[in-house]
């Protein structure tokens, strides 16, 4: 039992020391080598009295102390720091659960939130407002009186404005307090004109805050369109969220400041498991990897997406509907890779081509530089023979010119 004690002390002091506390560690080896007799485990109750309020029992650390009373308080920093956080770590990271085999009960089910019906799910809930207020914020960077306290959702079809003029049918649309305009799309497969439609979707909802009468232009408020896409739309940059603005061409300022464009290509998206930190992040990574999550979180920035992702709360016709969008972009996306593989194909080959082409050419031109080269020495050649005074037969007959030929470099040479 003593033996015990002392092996206690001594990994609780080990503990103290690798995360930093060097005071309680010091504590606890005062504790160890005056509480300890020699020769064996005996642990007092009371300490000699020692002659100075601190004792300093390693470098830099210091232990309040009483006279023969022992400890006086822990220190501050013990107090506001838990055991597991290095004190050197600024931002709390969370880990998503992954490993559905290593749990008891059955593993959780999330749909995808890449399936329309379930990023419409997400983002329209009205259960889920206090998530998406908070991803709509740090998305746009919005803080302290510019923040979004407060949404509310309005009609997502937007009329055209002939008889056989487009319609606008987005995923998201509301308001905050301001009146100032959100849309959220999500567009999974690849869309060569998606940027002209939420261009238009844009300009639809940017106008609908002047139909109502007696409108002013002084209280326009600008439209933040926000596109989260499973397709790289812009591979000369790097980051994954881009924002878009309409600025000076030289100067670069923003004069016409009411549309917003951002733009989240999910593919340029690389955080891992474990570097989870924020809600944004948590969100993307989710959108990614919902196949491989296993459980709800211990820890989450998002707990109400996880509650609408979960199978359990979609009634079988919701998953029946789910299903079939999940195949059907299942076959879209085989169809697309098919399409894109042949692109792919018939661009190597039309590189191959021109490759060939460029060669032949440029064997063609050697070759043409070759023979005149040839024929040039055949002409110096014939000209020294001509200087020897060889008849124009002879020099025919030796350099493979005609005699006619032969004759007329006689006559130019003697001009």
């Amino acid at each position: 039992m003593k033996q015990s004690i002392k092996v206690c002390l001594f990994l609780c002091m080990g503990i103290y020391s690798l995360h930093g506390a060097a005071a309680e560690a010091s504590a606890l080896a005062e504790v160890l080598f005056n509480g300890v007799a020699k020769g064996g485990a005996k642990v007092v109750k009371k300490r000699p009295a020692v002659h100075s309020s601190s004792v300093p029992l390693f470098k830099n650390s210091t232990v309040n102390v009483q006279r023969g009373g022992g400890l006086k308080k822990w220190s501050q920093e013990f107090n506001q720091r838990p055991f597991h956080v290095s004190r050197n770590v600024k931002q709390e990271f969370i880990t998503l659960e992954e490993d559905a085999d290593k749990y008891f009960f059955p593993p959780a089910t999330f749909v995808s939130p890449l399936i329309d019906i379930a990023f419409k799910k997400v983002f329209s809930t009205p259960k889920n407002s206090s998530v998406i207020i908070k991803l709509l914020n740090e998305i746009l960077g919005l803080e302290g009186e510019q923040a979004i306290k407060a949404i509310e959702y309005y009609n997502k079809e937007f009329e055209a404005d002939e008889q056989d003029g487009k319609v606008g049918i987005v995923d998201i649309y509301c308001r905050d307090q301001n009146n100032r305009g959100f849309l959220v799309e999500m567009q999974r497969g690849w869309d060569a004109h998606f940027l002209n439609r939420v261009q238009n979707y844009a300009a639809k909802a940017f106008s609908m805050q002047f139909k109502r009468k007696g409108v002013d232009y002084e209280t326009t408020q600008p439209l933040y369109c926000i596109s989260f896409v499973n397709q790289v739309f812009f591979p000369e940059e790097s980051d994954y969220i881009s924002h878009h603005l309409t600025t000076h061409q030289k100067s670069h300022r923003c004069y016409f400041d009411k549309m917003h464009y951002v733009v989240i290509e999910l593919p340029k998206f690389k955080k891992k498991n474990g570097r989870i930190g924020s809600a944004l992040d948590e969100l993307l990574y989710v959108m990614k990897n919902s196949k491989n999550i296993s459980q709800y979180p211990g820890k989450t920035y998002i707990r109400e997406i996880y509650e609408t992702l979960d199978e359990k709360n979609w009634n079988d016709m919701e998953l029946r509907v789910a299903t079939k969008i999940k195949d059907l972009a299942w076959v879209e996306e085989a169809r697309e890779k098919i399409y894109k593989k042949a692109e792919e194909r018939a661009n190597q080959a039309e590189e191959n081509l021109r490759h060939a082409e460029e060669k032949a050419k440029l064997a063609k031109e050697e070759a043409k530089a070759a023979e005149e080269k040839l024929r040039q020495m055949t002409i110096d050649t014939a000209l020294k023979l001509i200087t020897r005074g060889l008849t124009n037969l002879e020099i025919a007959e030796d350099t493979g010119l005609q005699e006619a030929e032969v004759e007329k470099l006689r006559v130019h040479k003697k001009q």
